[in-house]
């Protein structure tokens, strides 16, 4: 008879002896309990944000023509002349509307706030050392969610665009129309300036 060797018995004890992975549970079958592991999810959700004002491709320009009743010859009408008020552009190019200028605004970083700075803090200037005040242009939108900021010389002025869904995810469009209102008729000349939007999430 050849002698007995108990191999078995030992592989067997040297399984039990082995130690549960972390994320296993074992359980005898006569236990009355319920197994619970946990799984861990993590999503990452990169954030963006958009600013569009006027065509995608060119600068919006508004073009006012100030007191078209006045004649380049002689002024006989009443002294000193009337100025303008609520004067609509009599053009405007670099927009994807025909009245005003186009904006749209997308974000899901928080709420979204919309500054700007213009090119001369004294207004709009006719190199002469003459100026028009940016209070003179009017803003108004179509969209009480995405509302323009009021123009001043001192870019200190500032508009908040309302989320759309999720509270922090907004996707806004609106026409934001500028009219000129002056009480008085400035001196001759071409008044030019920029503003420039920016935009930012608190």
């Amino acid at each position: 008879m050849m002698p007995f060797h108990p191999k078995p018995l030992l592989l067997l004890i040297s399984c039990c002896l082995l130690a549960a992975p972390a994320t296993a549970t074992r359980m005898a079958c006569t236990d009355d309990e319920t197994a619970q592991l946990p799984v861990k999810v993590e999503i990452n959700v990169p954030a963006f944000l958009f600013l569009q004002v006027g065509n995608a491709n060119q600068t919006a320009e508004l073009t006012y023509n100030v007191s078209a009743n006045l004649s380049s010859g002689a002024y006989t009408g009443t002294m000193p002349p009337a100025g303008e008020s609520g004067l609509a552009p009599s053009s405007i190019t670099g927009s994807d509307v025909n009245n005003g200028v186009n904006v749209a605004v997308r974000a899901n970083c928080g709420q979204v706030k919309i500054a700007y700075r213009v090119t001369d803090n004294n207004g709009l200037a006719n190199n002469q050392g003459q100026f028009i005040p940016y209070e003179t242009l009017q803003t108004s939108t179509s969209d009480s969610g995405l509302p323009a900021p009021t123009l001043r010389n001192a870019a200190d002025a500032e508009s908040l665009v309302s989320t759309s869904s999720y509270g922090s995810v907004t996707d806004r469009q609106a026409t934001w129309q500028y009219t000129y209102t002056n009480s008085a008729l400035p001196a001759a000349g071409t008044y030019q300036g920029t503003v420039t939007y920016q935009a930012s999430c608190l």
